[in-house]
């Protein structure tokens, strides 16, 4: 009713030249026209037709749903209003042919009323297949539409046409192709979506880590101005009365250290250079290298840290995601990662090949290191070009100048003639707890940061700061970066009058007398020791007290790792607790023994792997000489003070020999029984006269062997049974 009343109302005009009368309307969804029903008496139904048209065209009627004009045809056939979905309209006809077939000619006129046509396919001449159609493609689908409902069912020539709509190819047969090739379209889409995140977010993290090295994101940076304005304020309103504002302490210096001072100023002059090389800053645990790095780059304005302990020993995911939060790798999307990992199993397990989806923690990684580098990039060059801007414009205000010798040079261009030149600093990216844990999971980062370390020194791009207390950190650096030598600044313990000077400067007036020298003489002039003595003694404990404490806490330290009392990481260890002990004993005796004499003991069997891992853990330092391990000495001066207190417990000196004596005789045992084995073998032999001798000069070797190590587990025996009994249980 509703396409009815809007049929009478806008498109059938008021007067015709005949009686007209409207009889209804019937809509056509699928297709989007209205048939309308009518009769006219005395004249031609075209003329109606006609009539309406030209009512139309003056009304200028259009349709609501496109904005085009209306249009309106009179229907000659019988027409097929159908709602199949499988039979969507398109611009492209076919028309079947019930009779003889149509020539192009007359299929054009009598389809030509209805729109433009593109072409006209007549049925092929030879072709047996029934029924013959033709195929008529117009330019608009809505042609096409109204000569089907038209002209369907009309009979031309003795030859009826039924006309339908030809299935043309799907506008989603690019998409249907591709699904169907997932081999060749994955790796396509990755890499549209590579180039897209390229583009799109590579650029954003670059801003990020920028901002990081120029430190837009420091809020201490801010605060520390805030700091300063308070305080002046405070002391100019309040100082008179309540003194000035109590200061955030300051935090620890070298001063009165007159050999890290200069180190320090030694390398505050480096990275003012022009960086071509790797800096090293090694020494042993405790030594100051991270308050020395520190120090050195306290007035530098770029500059970012990589600390490789929070990463090494973590699973892939927590690793990524830390190295990305220190860096300020921003957007990650770490889970997107993960979630692409599963994704390339499922194609796998489905398609049999690798998707390609998957991206390794190394993958990764290596583009964060590859945005650092861009970001460094960027600082420097932006230096570059601020400096080479005055440069330039200082070349224009000297033309000018000579230009008008005889007049009097402005202010303003002699300003910037006298302006000095801005220098380039250069990024310095300092990389903490190097080759720390080089043996735990995730240890091929220090591989992934050296080669980036090396490439950005090979370009100048930024100064790169390692910070080792391993020893073969000089030697794993200088793999990396072989056309160059790396600087290494090596930090030691102080000598005990630096050690004096420092403490003295730290603790100000106070006056402790010769106590205090006697257990700096103990301490040694580490670091980290010398600053846990002056806290203690800030708090009130006297220097033997503070030295006493240090000590029993040194011991407690000493047992956790080299006794490996720690059950959670005895996995980690490669030494056992009766080589440590043999350590203890030689070096609470001398400053240094022979490392090859060490190497070659009974416990050691010429190992060198319990050595190094003692080193590593920082429970000795190893002296080399003529490019090898030469001695061993104490890793901190005060473990000669802790390994005499642990030589002085009576108890642990007997548990340690009872396991010692276990030790050594286990080992001579098995000496024993492979000397019997053979003399077993041997004997059997002295029926054959051509061998009779030798086997005989053997057996005596063999035998002079078994006695000698008999005679070893004898006294070895004899040492376990009195260690026993300073043990034993007394009922």
């Amino acid at each position: 009713m509703d396409a009815a009343r809007a049929a009478n109302a806008r498109l059938i005009p008021a007067k015709f030249t005949h009686p007209f009368t409207y009889v209804g309307a019937q809509p056509s969804w699928k297709e989007g026209g209205l048939f309308v029903h009518f009769k006219y008496e005395g004249g031609n139904p075209q003329e109606a037709v006609d009539t309406i048209i030209h009512h139309i065209n003056e009304e200028g009627l259009r349709s609501w749903t496109n904005l085009k004009k209306v249009k309106a045809f009179l229907v000659q056939g019988t027409p097929w209003v159908d709602d199949m979905i499988g039979r969507l309209p398109s611009d492209i006809l076919k028309v079947e042919f019930e009779g003889p077939d149509l020539d192009v000619e007359t299929l054009y006129r009598e389809f030509r009323h209805f729109g433009k046509i593109a072409d006209i396919t007549p049925p092929p001449a030879g072709s047996k297949d029934v029924p013959r159609f033709a195929l008529i493609d117009f330019m608009h689908v809505r042609s096409a539409t109204s000569a089907r409902n038209c002209l369907h069912g009309k009979k031309v020539k003795e030859t009826r046409m039924s006309i339908g709509y030809q299935k043309v190819k799907s506008k989603w047969q690019v998409w249907e192709w591709i699904t169907s090739h997932p081999r060749i379209m994955i790796p396509v889409v990755l890499g549209i979506l590579a180039g897209l995140t390229y583009v799109v977010f590579d650029p954003i993290r670059v801003f990020f880590i920028s901002s990081k090295l120029r430190g837009r994101w420091d809020l201490e940076r801010y605060t520390s101005t805030a700091e300063q304005l308070w305080d002046s304020t405070w002391s100019a309103l309040f100082g008179k009365w309540f003194g000035n504002f109590p200061k955030r302490p300051a935090p620890a210096s070298t001063d009165g250290w007159t050999e890290r001072q200069a180190e320090e100023e030694r390398l505050r002059n480096r990275l003012k250079q022009t960086p071509d090389t790797l800096i090293l800053v090694s020494g042993p645990r405790g030594s100051g290298k991270s308050g020395l790095v520190r120090n050195a780059l306290s007035d530098k304005t770029f500059k970012l840290t990589i600390n490789c302990e929070e990463l090494v020993g973590q699973s892939d995911y927590v690793m990524m995601k830390r190295l990305a939060n220190q860096i300020h790798f921003y957007p990650m999307f770490n889970a997107m990662v993960q979630a692409s990992n599963i994704v390339d199993t499922m194609v796998t397990a489905t398609t049999g090949a690798k998707a390609g989806l998957s991206t390794t923690a190394e993958g990764q990684i290596r583009k964060m290191l590859d945005c650092l580098s861009v970001a460094i990039n960027r600082v420097t060059l932006d230096q570059k070009r601020a400096r080479d801007k005055v440069v330039a414009q200082q070349k224009l205000a000297h033309a000018a100048a000579e230009r008008g010798q005889d007049a009097a040079i402005s202010e303003e261009t002699q300003k910037l003639i006298d302006e000095p030149l801005p220098e380039v600093e250069y990024p310095v990216i300092v990389v903490e707890g190097f080759l720390e844990k080089e043996n735990a999971k995730g240890h091929n980062i220090y591989n992934m940061l050296m080669e980036w370390a090396a490439m950005t020194a090979e370009y100048h791009l930024a100064h790169i700061i390692f910070v080792s207390d391993n020893p073969s950190a000089v030697k794993a650096l200088g793999r990396a970066l072989s056309n160059k030598l790396v600087e290494n600044y090596s930090l030691s313990d102080a000598t005990p009058e630096t050690a004096m000077s420092f403490i003295k400067r730290r603790m100000g007036k106070l006056e402790f007398g010769d106590d205090l020298l006697r257990c700096v003489e103990a301490i040694g002039g580490r670091l980290t020791d010398l600053e846990l003595l002056i806290q203690k003694m800030n708090a009130g404990m006297s220097p033997i007290d503070a030295f006493n404490d240090l000590v029993l806490r040194t011991v407690t330290e000493i047992r956790k790792i080299g006794l490996n009392e720690d059950q959670r990481d005895q996995g980690n260890y490669v030494w056992s607790a009766v080589q440590f002990w043999k350590i203890v004993q030689l070096l609470s005796k001398t400053d240094e023994i022979s490392y090859d004499e060490v190497r070659f003991h009974p416990l050691f069997k010429g190992e060198e792997t319990p050595l190094q891992g003692m080193e590593r853990a920082g429970l000795i330092s190893l002296v080399h000489q003529n490019g090898r391990p030469y001695g061993v000495r104490l890793a901190k001066p005060i473990y000669r003070t802790a390994f005499q207190h642990m030589q002085g417990d009576e108890r642990q000196t007997a548990i340690m020999g009872i396991l010692t004596t276990k030790q050594l005789i286990a080992d001579e045992e098995e000496k024993i029984k492979k000397l019997e084995h053979e003399v077993t073998q041997l004997v059997g032999s002295l029926a054959f006269k051509e061998v009779r001798s030798e086997v005989r000069g053997r057996l005596e070797y063999l035998g002079k062997s078994i006695a000698s190590s008999s005679q070893k587990v004898k006294q070895w025996s004899r040492e376990q049974a009195e260690w026993k009994k300073k043990v034993t249980l007394k009922e």
